[in-house]
């Protein structure tokens, strides 16, 4: 499943460069040093979340895969590769075609799930899922560890609920972020972004999960994990944004749009709002609730959870200000004509 999700991903990839650079062929051997590398992150992530000898790490036939190291190997080591084997081709452009798309390579390698028996939620009433296939209703009635389901229940399919996320994800990045709001966008966003929407999957669905799937002590890795990938690609986005108005106006080539004065006290407020909304809620639940070492929808998790959105809601204040300020001046400096579209 996993070198399915893969390989569609790849000729998706191959189309999109095409269209950009009139070339097939561009990321083949990004993809053959990429797809390993992610292969082998995803099992160093697991087994050091989960204490493995290290003298176990190559018994991969074993199972112990996590997506979030290999998602990290991956993208660095494709980077890389991208960046000495592709010097005529923009990086930028790459990364942002390829990294979203590795949701459609999740959501289909979700399905060795399904044949495994594995990572599932707890039981609920089959009635509740008459809408899914027969075909999966009647799988996700045994688990690898739990066994079979009581009368009447099945296990909550995770993998497809996953999957499902995973595609709309993509769809949202790629083709909304991606085309309604380009005119804000800096190169490397899109990539970012979809570090962002599956870190965010992780930390709402790691709870459901039956516990004997959670990784790490208390059920704890994956999750905390999904919150950092959250927090940390919302500072990233600000950097690149930061960093790339610093050198645009190094070089007097930054360009001022028209509306964007308007668009920017939008942002702000919107960013503002939301973000204290989010961080009060979440200071509220801390404080009602006391820490439970274990994973769990409990109020003072949610409370992290709500503050950590919170933080990276308000982070995306920034490159708003420095747009408004840019604005500004530009505006008080004109002496006539229109702004520059």
């Amino acid at each position: 499943c996993i070198i399915s999700g893969a390989g569609l991903v790849y000729f998706m990839c191959d189309h999109f460069m095409y269209k950009e650079y009139g070339e097939h062929g561009i990321l083949e051997s990004t993809f053959f040093v990429a797809f390993p590398a992610g292969i082998i992150g995803a099992r160093i992530w697991y087994c050091i979340g989960e204490n493995v000898p290290i003298q176990n790490w190559i018994r991969i036939w074993e199972g112990g895969l996590t997506i979030l190291g290999g998602a990290i190997m991956g993208i660095v080591v494709g980077v890389l590769w991208f960046l000495w084997r592709n010097k005529k081709y923009s990086i930028w452009v790459a990364v942002d075609c390829i990294v979203p798309t590795i949701l459609i390579a999740q959501a289909v390698g979700r399905f060795g799930n399904f044949f495994n028996c594995e990572v599932h939620g707890l039981e609920a009433s089959i009635d509740s899922f008459k809408w899914l296939p027969e075909i999966i209703r009647n799988n996700m009635t045994y688990s690898s560890t739990q066994g079979f389901a009581s009368e009447g229940m099945m296990y909550v399919p995770l993998f497809f609920i996953e999957g499902l996320v995973n595609f709309f994800g993509y769809f949202f990045i790629a083709h909304f972020i991606g085309k309604k709001l380009r005119k804000v966008l800096e190169p490397g966003d899109l990539a970012v972004a979809y570090v962002i929407w599956y870190g965010m999957t992780r930390v709402i669905l790691e709870p459901f999960r039956d516990p004997s799937f959670n990784m790490g002590q208390n059920g704890y890795w994956s999750w905390m994990w999904g919150l950092i990938f959250v927090f940390a690609g919302a500072l990233v986005i600000i950097g690149n944004h930061v960093v790339r108005y610093i050198l645009k106006k190094s070089k007097d080539n930054y360009v001022v749009l028209k509306g964007d004065k308007t668009l920017s006290t939008i942002e702000f407020i919107s960013f503002s709002v939301v973000g204290i909304v989010l961080i009060y809620s979440a200071i509220q639940l801390m404080k009602m609730n006391e820490f439970t070492s274990k994973i769990g929808f409990d109020g003072f998790n949610i409370g992290i959870m709500l503050l950590v959105l919170g933080c990276s809601v308000l982070i995306f204040d920034v490159p708003a200000i420095f747009r408004y300020i840019e604005v500004v001046k530009f505006d008080a400096s004109k002496t006539s004509g229109d702004i520059n579209d």
